[in-house]
This record gives structure tokens, sequence and C-alpha cells, in this order.
């Protein structure tokens, strides 16, 4: 084993398994975003159902704010529902098109979800493979030191 080779190795790996523990946050935020907009969706899913069924005027309160909820009147409706895109755009839309974007949006995320976890294992493997590595290295690195020593 040449001079200065251990040190070099030892330091590859320490990258490599800064690298996977990287992926692996990012990885888990995007998890965490993807579960947010899951249970968003499934509540707009759930809201979009319990309207579809009134067949009489309700008054509902709704969450402004943390501590601000407002009032609305939802009588007779049109079927028709708005659904929130993003960047201060909400599209009008009839109550079966409404329903159909949401449980496509739905089957999306969650494809996404079950990769996403899968990604996730998989950095998780890897970095457990390198810090095994690691302490195989150290420890080799130590025998050598101690062998050394002993001659």
């Amino acid at each position: 084993m040449g001079e200065g080779t251990l040190p070099v190795a030892i330091d590859r790996l320490q990258q490599q398994l800064s690298k996977y523990q990287t992926m692996e946050r990012a990885l888990l935020s995007r998890l965490a975003r993807i579960e947010a907009v899951l249970e968003e969706v499934g509540l707009s899913l759930e809201a979009i159902c319990r309207v579809s069924s009134m067949e009489q005027e309700t008054v509902y309160r709704y969450e402004l704010g943390p501590t601000l909820y407002g009032e609305a009147l939802l009588g007779e409706r049109e079927g028709r529902f708005g659904l929130w895109l993003g960047a201060n755009v909400m599209v009008e839309y009839p109550e079966k098109e409404a329903l159909s974007i949401l449980e496509k949006r739905q089957s999306e995320q969650e494809l996404s979800k079950l990769r996403t976890e899968h990604d996730v294992e998989y950095c998780r493997k890897q970095r457990t493979t390198v810090e095994v590595a690691l302490a195989r290295l150290y420890n080799f690195g130590l025998a050598l030191k101690k062998a050394t020593i002993q001659t």
C-alpha cells in the first residue's frame, strides 16, 4: 500500500457520505412537500363531495388566517368549483372536471411519493454501506499503525 493512500480513501468515502446525506435531506424535504400536497388535495376532494351532496342552504366557517375566520352562505349551487392553481390563479371548473383534475393530481402525487420513498431508502442503504466501509478503513488504519509500532 502506497504512502498516503489510506487517508485519501477515507477522505473520498467521507465526501461520498456527505453527498448521500445531502441527497437524503433533499429527498425527505421533497417527501414532506408531497405529503402536504396530498393532504390538501384530499381536503379539496372531500369539500367538493360535501358541497355536492348538500340539499339546502348552509353557512360555512372557514379559516382566513391563524386567528381569523370568515363565513359563507352556500345556497343553490351552479355545479362549478374554483381550483387554486397557484401563482395567484384560480380557475372555475364544472364539478366532474374539478373532481377528475383533483383525482389525477392525487394519483400523480401518490406515485411521486412512492418513487421518493424508494429513493430515500436507496440513499439510506448507500449511506450505511459507506459508513461501514469508512469504519473498516479506519480500523484497518489503526491495525497498520499498531503493526508498525510493534515491529
